[in-house]
Formats: structure tokens, sequence, C-alpha cells
């Protein structure tokens, strides 16, 4: 349960849907150039696309599930989502533009990210 000091007021409401719409956007934007640039070239477009699917799931199955039970439990759902998206941060590789980038030119990658165009 949610402790009543950190929904007491709308404030606090508006303060998480604005860093929970700011979050989507940002992810909205990264992750396909990320896929694109990460990507062998036949694998692209499906990834792309189930990535945009995949958004589209989420909002619906939230809706759905946002029917069901309080605004305050959907909320805390919401959290577990974002925790395997940070935790599977430490697990992605570097893009090749980043790498580039930060002069790690020389940093061993897989034969099929030397492929991919940049």
């Amino acid at each position: 349960m949610v402790s009543p000091l950190l929904l007491k007021d709308p404030y606090s409401l508006d303060f998480g849907r604005f860093f929970t719409g700011y979050g989507i956007g940002v992810i909205s934007y990264v992750v396909p150039i990320y896929i694109v640039e990460i990507a062998p070239k036949n694998l692209r477009g499906g990834l792309a696309t189930t990535n945009q699917l995949m958004i589209v799931i989420g909002a619906s199955v939230s809706f759905l599930i946002g029917s069901v039970i309080t605004w305050r439990q959907l909320a805390l759902a919401g959290l577990v989502p974002c925790i395997c998206l940070l935790i599977g941060l430490w697990f992605i590789p570097e893009s090749p533009r980043w790498l580039y980038g930060n002069k790690r030119k020389n940093q061993k990658l897989d034969s099929w990210l030397l492929e991919a165009e940049v």
C-alpha cells in the first residue's frame, strides 16, 4: 500500500504524470534509433515494428487493467516494467555510433555489428 503522504494532493499526481509522459517520450524517441544502429539490415524493420506494437499493446493492457483496479494500484503496477527496463540497461551493448563518438573504435565488436550500416 502506498503511503498517504505521497498522494495527498493533486500536485503529486500531476508531478508523476509529467515524468511518466517525459519518460515515455524519451523511450519512444531513443529506442527506434538504437534499434536502427544495432540491428542487422535484415531485422531492422521487424524490430522497429515489434517495438511499436509492444508500445500499443502495453497501453491497451494498462487501459484494461485500469478498469479493474484503482489508479493507485495501477501506478504501482507501472513500476514493474520500469524496473525491468532499468535492469536491462546493464546488458545492452553500446551502439557503433556511441563507440565511434567516444574514440573507442578499436574495441572488439561482433562481426554482425561491423557489417551493420551506421
